[in-house]
């Protein structure tokens, strides 16, 4: 069976062009384990309900939209001295290593060989009795030789093409740990403001509870009051004052999860990442393009897409070993009995000519590398139409996640305006006489209440829209991205 039948036999048992925007070819994909419906799937109700006219400014740092400082400052010395990120450049650096090794099979084998022997015959050796010499005979040797694999089969370049492709996928593994990175900064960093407002609200519920419990004393002790009420308001400003230290932990640990993104140790931004938290500054529309723009960003996506056509290059080369290596060799050199003869024209040698290898019995070996690379292939493309599907449905539900958070923040936005009123009047009813100094109390914790519930809104808000743009690739600037070049690598 030639090579030509047997690709044209494998291609016929299912393999289909499906187009990757940041590929520049295309790769091949088993029918059999992706079909179209993965990768076209329908658009969903939450992609159509939002807003993603080409008029929408796409930002090329989405986390820019927040409009906050501090983040954006985190976010750019994380890009610099992450530790994932220099490991991954490291291992770019590996695999442009590994491609040049492959690649220099292809070209010609240059090199130089001398040497220098003395040997003497025995007189008692055989042949020495028929009178061989016995005296020392030097041999000097100095050659150049060149030899050249003519790639008929297509062995080598299908190596090579693996090895680029590999290359190509460990430059996408890259783009995944920025794309993680970015969203690991901002997700903590926004747990970390809202846990600080947390606690900033959470003083003021206990400033409000050390009043009420004020005021119980002193309607005990005017006795318009009960011991009960007394000790009710004291077991709660207790309660309150309960829930102080778990956020002063949550805090820290956040505080250090950013440090460790930034390569810092404990504590080194302690000083940067204190003081009085705002909220998170939101769009109202956000640049998400459209459905098939998924895999041009997902670095995952064209990952797994670069992996397989590696693995399709590899079974070719599997199959083209099954056929014989040509090369081409030549030498030409000097051999003399002394080394002042070594450069005259009479010590001259050369040899030029083909050879071949045809394997014909290697114990199965041939035929279980064929077997290992066409499993691996195969897997390969499990993988590919699982992480499509996957980003698919990570991309829907951060999609619903951000209507829903977007939902809620409107009505506890509203909520919070209503205890404002409330509060208002409350504290007019308490200055014309008809309301007491516990009414305003309530009004007042109620609507700390709703400032802490609406800020945690924001934050998850916030949160949901950092999954959103993980899931469509992190940076969204509608073009195709370019993938990892390995300039930036760590000292």
């Amino acid at each position: 069976m030639t090579k030509g039948l047997k690709y044209s036999r494998w291609l016929q048992g299912g393999l289909v062009i499906t187009a990757l925007g940041l590929m520049t070819g295309c790769a091949l994909i088993p029918d059999s384990t992706l079909s179209e419906q993965d990768s076209k799937p329908e658009v969903s109700v939450n992609w159509q309900t939002m807003k993603t006219t080409d008029s929408v400014a796409k930002p090329v740092r989405w986390w820019s939209l927040f409009h906050d400082e501090v983040l954006t400052s985190l976010e750019n010395r994380a890009a610099r001295n992450n530790l994932d990120l220099q490991l991954a450049a490291i291992r770019w650096q590996e695999s442009r290593a590994q491609l040049g090794l492959v690649s220099s099979q292809k070209n010609i084998q240059l090199s130089v060989d001398g040497g220098f022997s003395s040997i003497g015959l025995s007189e008692d050796a055989p042949l020495a009795s028929v009178g061989a010499p016995t005296s020392r005979i030097d041999t000097w040797t100095l050659s150049t030789g060149a030899s050249w694999e003519m790639d008929f089969w297509g062995y080598l370049s299908d190596k090579e093409k693996a090895a680029k492709e590999q290359l190509q996928a460990t430059a996408f593994e890259n783009d995944m740990v920025q794309v993680s990175l970015s969203a690991d900064i901002a997700r903590n960093y926004w747990k970390l403001r809202g846990v600080q407002a947390q606690q900033h609200y959470l003083k003021e519920q206990i400033e409000i509870a050390e009043h009420r419990y004020e005021l119980a004393q002193n309607r005990e002790q005017n006795g318009v009051g009960t011991n009960y009420q007394t000790q009710s308001m004291k077991a709660e400003l207790s309660n309150v004052k309960a829930k102080l230290p778990s956020l002063e932990h949550q805090e820290a640990v956040l505080k250090n999860a950013l440090a460790m993104l930034l390569g810092m140790s404990p504590h080194a931004l302690d000083v940067e990442l204190s003081g009085q938290p705002k909220a998170p500054t939101l769009p109202t529309v956000l640049a998400v393009g459209v459905p098939s723009d998924l895999a041009r960003n997902r670095p995952d996506i064209l990952m797994a897409g670069a992996k397989l056509k590696a693995t399709i290059a590899q079974v070719s080369a599997a199959n083209a070993d099954f056929y014989p290596r040509i090369r081409l060799t030549a030498s030409v050199g000097a051999l003399s009995n002394d080394l002042s003869d070594l450069g005259s024209w009479d010590s001259r040698q050369y040899s030029v000519g083909p050879s071949f290898h045809l394997p014909l019995f290697e114990g199965g070996k041939l035929r279980q590398t064929l077997a290992l690379s066409e499993a691996r292939q195969k897997a390969a493309a499990v993988t590919y139409r699982k992480t499509v599907l996957s980003a698919w449905h990570e991309v829907e539900n951060s999609l619903g996640a951000w209507s829903s958070e977007s939902e809620s923040v409107r009505r506890l936005s509203a909520a919070q305006a209503q205890r404002e009123v409330a509060l208002h009047a409350a504290t007019r009813s308490f200055q014309e006489g008809a309301a007491d100094r516990g009414d305003v109390l309530d009004a007042k914790q109620s609507l700390v209440s709703a400032k802490r519930s609406l800020m945690d809104g924001k934050v998850n808000q916030a949160l949901a829209m950092v999954a959103l743009y993980r899931s469509l690739g992190g940076d969204w600037s509608g073009d195709v991205k370019q993938p990892f070049t390995g300039e930036k690598v760590a000292k």
